[in-house]
């Protein structure tokens, strides 16, 4: 995806749509190592973490993934990640009876599970942001492939 935004730009990207026999709620277009990321995420820690609640993992709730635009989407700032396919923002997670869990209502009430995911995202992605990172991330998880020297950022 040719952008001509300097900082922004997809070359051979893919779009996911489903990981580990789990759909995504629409594609995610992404790089190949953020979709080998998310594959791990949702293998290692998603899943696992889910179990058999609600019957298990059904289905991740996806609301962003390519997108040429600043950071939290604040003229001036920097681009997101975002902007060179290599982050994924999910804002929940169906199961397979129907019900849903959103990090946006379920982030206290349902903390131990949440906190957990967010977790286990630390390490396939180099940064994890989610409602305790600043209010741009109250209601989703932010991941993406950023590395940094002194290891993952995970807030």
């Amino acid at each position: 995806i040719p952008v001509s935004v300097t900082g922004c730009g997809l070359v051979g990207g893919v779009a996911v749509t489903a990981v580990a026999g789990i759909p995504l709620s629409q594609p995610a277009r992404v790089d190949c190592t953020t979709a080998k990321a998310l594959k791990r995420w949702v293998e290692e820690g998603v899943i696992p973490a889910i179990g058999r609640r609600g019957g298990g993992l059904a289905r991740l709730n996806v609301v962003a993934s390519y997108d040429c635009r600043p950071r939290n989407n604040v003229a001036g700032a920097r681009v997101s990640e975002h902007g060179a396919g290599h982050a994924i923002d999910v804002a929940g997670f169906t199961l397979a009876d129907g019900s849903t869990l959103t990090v946006l209502r379920d982030w206290s009430a349902e903390s131990k599970l949440m906190r957990a995911i967010h977790a286990s995202a630390c390490g396939p992605f180099g940064t994890v942001l989610g409602p305790k990172a600043d209010v741009y991330h109250r209601d989703h998880f932010h991941v993406d492939t950023a590395r940094y020297r002194s290891g993952p950022y995970c807030r």
